[in-house]
């Protein structure tokens, strides 16, 4: 994902987690990046933590949770979606791992 001049927008990739595969081969995509721009990397496990009533976390309240905290520094960005994830899940604990890096520039 990322916002810019204020806008989140997901970054449409697919395909394998980089490298446990020799042969596999893996999209490229460039994104060009201005001052102030905040790129958000994360793995599946974030959007679909579920809470007790089996439901995602979702790319939509990820979205909405970016947006919220567009303005601020990319660790406090990383911070407010692991409070939103946390949130949601209650006291569930994670069934797949959950990282995000969010990187300013």
């Amino acid at each position: 994902m990322a916002v810019q001049k204020g806008k989140p927008y997901f970054l449409k990739t697919s395909g394998l987690p980089r490298g446990p595969f020799e042969s596999a081969e893996y999209e490229e995509h460039t994104v060009e990046c201005n001052a102030g721009d905040l790129v958000v990397f994360y793995t599946d496990g974030v959007i679909e933590a579920v809470n007790t009533q089996g439901e995602d976390f979702g790319s939509e309240e990820l979205e909405r949770v970016v947006a919220l905290n567009a303005g601020e520094t990319a660790e406090r960005v990383v911070t407010a979606i692991f409070s939103a994830v946390g949130s949601h899940t209650g006291d569930l604990n994670a069934f797949d791992d959950q990282t995000v890096i969010a990187v300013r520039r």
